[in-house]
């Protein structure tokens, strides 16, 4: 499997939001031509319903603790919930 898409977003193992069930197997970063890959622990957000999702063993999604998301830096929480804002904002002008 080549490691990126061609409008360049990495590719990642098919894996299913534990909140929606949609299905992701690529990752984007605003403003960022060619995003890094992502690693085991990094944080994203569903493009399906919003939600806050962490990439666990094997890049698969899996739901973030409230303490988990507690424990997050200001800076890193505040970047979290803008792009659950985006996401969400683009979403409501879908349906």
């Amino acid at each position: 499997m080549p490691p990126r898409w061609p409008d360049g977003s990495p590719r990642t193992p098919v894996s299913r939001c534990p909140h929606c069930g949609y299905r992701m197997d690529a990752v984007s970063q605003i403003g960022v031509e060619r995003p890094p890959r992502p690693e085991p622990g990094d944080l994203t957000v569903c493009f399906g319903c919003g939600e806050a999702l962490q990439f666990g063993p094997r890049l698969a999604m899996q739901k973030i603790t409230a303490a988990q998301l507690a424990a997050l830096e200001p800076d890193e929480a505040a970047e979290l919930q803008r792009m659950q804002v985006v996401v969400r904002a683009f979403l409501a002008q879908q349906s």
